[in-house]
């Protein structure tokens, strides 16, 4: 998956929208931290996030983010 896409990611889904998601790659082939993501949102929300991030989007400490979590308004915020 590396060699294809330039990155690659395991998950451990807890049951239909509740999942455990790690990338690898992205740190070597895109000048980004890897993510985990531990959250109640869909697979579609995630890959959405490794297009942001193939397409130059940064995503860093105290960014606020708002609709990531589905069904909410809750602001979403990265810490690493």
């Amino acid at each position: 998956m590396i060699k294809k896409h330039g990155w690659a990611a395991h998950y451990v889904l807890h049951d239909d929208f509740h999942i455990n998601y790690h990338t690898h790659g992205l740190k070597e082939n895109y000048n980004h931290r890897d993510l985990q993501i531990v959250l109640p949102v869909s697979m579609g929300t995630v890959r959405g996030n490794i297009e942001d991030i193939k397409e130059g989007k940064e995503f860093h400490e105290g960014l606020i983010i708002l609709g990531i979590l589905e069904a909410s308004s809750y602001p979403f915020r990265r810490n690493f």
